[in-house]
């Protein structure tokens, strides 16, 4: 199926969207909301930066709790390594083709089912 397939002109345009061209990029789709725990994700992230500072992250959503965690990210001085896209999932129209620039994708839930991740991704 064509909308799975790698493609390599769509993840450069992505990526020098966001200016991350020669970075690891972890990557994070969910609304902000306590459900996601994205106050985990950022300690967590403030931790592998210290092993490695080629590394941003990407987090795709908004929601209630994302001026809390911009303010987090600031507090920790890491903003300029981590990149709130808002809804830009809607402009480019599939969330599979965000996949293509995110080598690794995580999931801090803290409560959901297997299905409904899946169902995120795709």
């Amino acid at each position: 199926n064509e909308k799975y397939e790698f493609n390599s002109k769509k993840r450069d345009e992505i990526k020098a969207a966001f200016n991350i061209k020669e970075k690891f990029v972890v990557g994070h789709v969910g609304r902000f909301s306590e459900q996601k725990n994205h106050t985990f994700l950022i300690d967590v992230f403030a931790e592998i930066l210290k092993a490695d500072e080629n590394v941003v992250l990407l987090l795709i959503g908004t929601g209630e709790k994302q001026q809390e965690i911009t303010q987090k990210v600031q507090r920790l001085g890491i903003a300029e390594k981590v990149i709130f896209s808002g809804d830009y999932i809607k402009k480019i129209n599939k969330i599979v083709t965000i996949f293509l620039v995110v080598a690794a994708a995580v999931f801090t839930v803290t409560i959901t089912s297997v299905v409904g991740i899946i169902l995120s991704i795709i």
